[in-house]
């Protein structure tokens, strides 16, 4: 960003952007002193990932976010990376989202996002897979978990609010409830399958 002369020193500061530059002085001999922003390590404590704790229905995508923290204003880039998929088809891409295949038989993977300014501070958040309408988690979705979504109908009749699980599992269609649309749901899927 700036133009330097054999043995490093600057010769033209026209050539030094502003936003690079932390400080652009002389000594006392009048030669130029720059301090650019990468010269500069900001140290880095921390990197929190959010949402934690986190879950991830199979075929679905769960956006990721990290916060990075230190002294002063550290830089918020980090790498993220999954570790203990079983599909090649599971992954992370550089925004933080996470990608679950259908086809994933992993129950949990990590998440991590590690700070590009210290690659050794890393967050690191446990990701749960589910299926969706599965609510017996047992894998599968069959009669039983119809069942199951009619006992949280009976509930629900009864003021007794499902469970944050059994809402996870049984809200098929993304209205933060379950409800009779979820059970029809639930067969549909069931008689849908070979």
């Amino acid at each position: 960003v700036y133009e330097a002369d054999k043995n490093g020193s600057v010769v033209n500061l026209d050539s030094v952007a502003k936003d690079d530059a932390i400080s652009i002085t002389t000594d006392h001999n009048g030669v130029f002193v720059v301090v650019m922003k990468d010269a500069v390590s900001v140290p880095v404590t921390a990197v929190r990932v959010t949402p934690d704790p986190a879950f991830a229905a199979l075929g679905e995508s769960v956006a990721f976010r990290a916060e990075v923290e230190g002294e002063g204003s550290p830089s918020q880039q980090v790498l993220w990376s999954v570790a203990g998929q079983t599909s090649a088809d599971t992954s992370i891409d550089e925004s933080g989202l996470l990608r679950v295949a259908a086809d994933e038989t992993a129950e949990t993977l990590t998440v991590t996002a590690r700070a590009t300014a210290d690659e050794k501070v890393a967050g690191r958040v446990e990701v749960s897979l589910y299926t969706l309408g599965d609510l017996t988690g047992d894998g599968k979705v069959n009669d039983s978990d119809v069942m199951a979504a009619c006992r949280v109908l009976a509930r629900k009749s009864m003021n007794i609010d499902p469970t944050d699980d059994e809402v996870r599992r049984g809200d098929l269609n993304g209205d933060t409830t379950v409800s009779i649309v979820d059970v029809m749901a639930i067969c549909k899927l069931i008689a849908s399958r070979p």
